[in-house]
C-alpha cells in the first residue's frame, strides 16, 4: 500500500506477483486502489487492474459448466398421483400444483388461553369444534368478546351522547366546557399558593409576637392602615386569620380534587390516582401504632 501510494509501478508489480493480496485495505478502509487514484498514478492503477482481470479469468477457468447442471430423474409423487420428468422432487415440493393436491391444513386457531382450561375443556366435550363458532351449525362467536375499558363515571342506562365530529355546535361547546374548567383550575391553584403565602407570613409574625412581652404594643397593618395594638390583641387577630386562612385552603383544595377529575373524564383520561384521599385522624392514627407495637411486641 506504501507503494501504489507512492507510486513504485515497479515494486508494486512485484508484490503482485509474490501473491498480495489486492483487496487488503487499511483500519482507514484504504486499499492500493483507491491510494493510487487519490495519488492519480496511473501506471500503479493500470497495473492493479491488469492484475484483478487474470485473477478473474483464472476463477472462470477454474469453473466446471458441467457440476452445475443437476441431474433430473422420472418420479411418481403420490399426492398429485403422476409421474414427471422434466423437474425435480424440490421444484415439485413447491410447486402450486402439488401444494393444491397435498390439501395443506390452516394453522390452528390460537384462543389466548390454554387447552386445559376447564371451560375450554367443557366445550370440548359439548361437540364443539374449536375451528368454528359457537351453537349447532358453528355461526355464532369464534373469539371471546372483547372488553372496554370504562373511561367515564357514568352508571348504565346514561343517555349517549353525540360524537365531537357528529355534532359540530354540541364539539364547540365542550371545548369551551374545558377550557373554561381549565381557567378555573389555574385560578384556585394561584389563589391556594397565595393563601398558603399569606398563611406562611401569619405564622412567622406569630412567632415574632410570642417572644415579645403581653403588656407592650406593637404595630401591625390592618389593610392600608398602619395600627399600633397590644401585644395579646395582635396575637388574638392573628390567629383568627389563621384559622380561617386554614379553612379557605382546605375548601379550595377539596374544591380542585373534584374539577381535575371531571377535567380529565372530559379529556377522557383516567382519574389521577391517589388524588382523592384524605389524611388520617389522630384516632386511625393511634390505632395504627397499636396495632404495629402488637405486632411488635
Amino acid at each position: 500500500m506504501c507503494a501504489a501510494c507512492a507510486g513504485a509501478v515497479d515494486v508494486v508489480k512485484y508484490l503482485l506477483e509474490l501473491g498480495a493480496d489486492i483487496n487488503y485495505k487499511d483500519k482507514y478502509g484504504n486499499s492500493g486502489m483507491s491510494l493510487a487514484k487519490r495519488h492519480n498514478h496511473t501506471a500503479v492503477i493500470r497495473a492493479i487492474k491488469s492484475k484483478q482481470s487474470k485473477i478473474t479469468e483464472e476463477e472462470n477457468a477454474g469453473q466446471n459448466p458441467e457440476c452445475d447442471v443437476k441431474f433430473v430423474e422420472e418420479f411418481f409423487c403420490v399426492s398429485c398421483k403422476q409421474e414427471f420428468s422434466n423437474t425435480t422432487r424440490e421444484q415439485h415440493s413447491s410447486s402450486t400444483v402439488h401444494l393444491f393436491n397435498c390439501h395443506p391444513r390452516p394453522n390452528a386457531t390460537i384462543y389466548g388461553i390454554p387447552e386445559n382450561n376447564r371451560g375450554y375443556q367443557i366445550l370440548l366435550r359439548g361437540g364443539w369444534d374449536k375451528e368454528k363458532g359457537l351453537g349447532p351449525d358453528g355461526s355464532g362467536h369464534k373469539f371471546p368478546l372483547k372488553t372496554v375499558l370504562k373511561k367515564d363515571r357514568e352508571g348504565f342506562g346514561a343517555p349517549k351522547k353525540l360524537g365531537l365530529l357528529e355534532n359540530p355546535q354540541q364539539s364547540l361547546k365542550y371545548l369551551m366546557e374545558i377550557e373554561e374548567l381549565g381557567e378555573e383550575i389555574l385560578v384556585d391553584r394561584n389563589e391556594v399558593v397565595a393563601l398558603d403565602r399569606r398563611r406562611n407570613q401569619t405564622r412567622e409574625a406569630l412567632r415574632a409576637l410570642m417572644k415579645e412581652e403581653s403588656h407592650h404594643k406593637t404595630w401591625m397593618t390592618v389593610g392600608s392602615m398602619l395600627v399600633k395594638l397590644p401585644v395579646d390583641k395582635a396575637k388574638d387577630l392573628l390567629q383568627r386569620d389563621q384559622v380561617q386562612l386554614d379553612c379557605e385552603i382546605n375548601k379550595l383544595r377539596s374544591e380542585l380534587k373534584v374539577k381535575v377529575n371531571k377535567l380529565r373524564d372530559m379529556e377522557f383520561q383516567p382519574p389521577v390516582p391517589g388524588l382523592m384521599l384524605n389524611a388520617m385522624s389522630k384516632d386511625e392514627m393511634k390505632a395504627v401504632y397499636q396495632i404495629l407495637s402488637g405486632k411488635s411486641s
